[in-house]
């Protein structure tokens, strides 16, 4: 990222590691092979390298920013949809992996934004109200996300 978004992110702006349980004695050695990027990095590798993640996601912020601010000075916002997401979540040292080479929550689980016109909801019948979580148990795919907006069209 760029130095000024780097500097904007301090140590004490990182969420804590999640390491423990019986799965982190294996991944902390990386057994693996070489190049699997897992282990116990040290220590300022690791922070440096999670500040910089933190720092890219607030200047896509910056980013997604404008671009919501450009439709709604071009009077389109309401009328525009707008889906954000990504296609991997990374293991940033999390119980020891980093990436997204591991089949496990960190690389699985990706968020989802949605917003849809207000008139759509309309015409539609849709009964989600905007602004609402929707927790565990939904599942989606990237690969669903073009099927579904052709279907809407």
């Amino acid at each position: 990222p760029p130095q000024r978004v780097l500097d904007m992110i301090t140590e004490s702006d990182l969420p804590p590691l999640i390491q423990g349980g019986n799965w982190d004695q294996k991944y902390k050695e990386c057994p693996i092979r070489q190049d699997s990027w897992c282990g116990d990095m040290p220590a300022e590798n690791v922070t440096f390298s999670r500040r910089a993640y933190l720092a890219n996601i607030h200047l896509i912020d910056e980013g997604v920013g404008e671009i919501v601010s450009t439709l709604k000075a071009t009077d389109v916002y309401e009328d525009t949809w707008i889906l954000f997401t990504s296609d991997h979540g990374d293991g940033q040292s999390d119980h020891y992996h980093w990436r997204k080479g591991f089949p496990y929550e960190f690389s699985a689980h990706v968020g989802m934004i949605f917003r849809w016109p207000e008139n759509y909801k309309e015409a539609a019948g849709v009964t989600i109200a905007r602004g609402t979580h929707i927790g565990a148990g939904i599942t989606t795919e990237l690969r669903d996300v073009a099927h579904t907006f052709l279907d809407i069209g």
